[in-house]
């Protein structure tokens, strides 16, 4: 069963991906998203080929945890290091063309390193905002970043003062 939040009904009509806040249900996560913030701003990047703006994300690969691919994406397509991540919810992305859904995990973390993009990177360019830029790779994207940016709000102090 997927779930719309019923304080949303607007995602049932402009929407094919929502946020789900973390909750305890288990599913099978095949792809990773992440707010990944140094200082007051967080990073996107700029997708050439999509010709706009997106947060770090990416597929788990074979064998590898949610937490591994977060921290693999967010190098990969920001330059970013980062030691801590802490789960805030989920996407569900649902393929118009099978009808299949998808659930993604949802990261906020801190930088801890900025390094060069990587040469293979399919992003181009990474800027640091603090609110949500208008032009995105996705239009949909607005809706489930808007609620990502006021989740990890919440979760923020919590990843500054992990000590594990």
């Amino acid at each position: 069963m997927i779930y719309l939040p019923e304080d949303r009904p607007h995602l049932r009509e402009i929407a094919d991906a929502y946020f789900v806040a973390a909750g305890d249900e288990e599913e099978k996560i095949t792809f990773v998203v992440a707010l990944v913030y140094q200082g007051d701003k967080f990073i996107m990047g700029w997708n050439n080929l999509r010709r706009g703006w997106e947060l770090p994300g990416g597929r788990v690969e074979d064998g590898e945890s949610p937490l591994e691919a977060v921290m693999r994406e967010v190098y990969e397509e920001s330059g970013a290091t980062i030691t801590t991540a802490r789960r805030i919810g989920s996407l569900k992305w649902k393929k118009i063309e099978t009808g299949d859904i998808f659930t993604g995990a949802v990261f906020v973390a801190e930088a801890q390193e900025m390094d060069e993009l990587p040469q293979d990177s399919e992003i181009m360019k990474i800027n640091f905002f603090v609110e949500i830029p208008d032009q995105l790779s996705f239009s949909c994207d607005r809706v489930f970043y808007d609620d990502m940016l006021e989740w990890a709000s919440k979760f923020r102090e919590q990843i500054r003062n992990y000590k594990g």
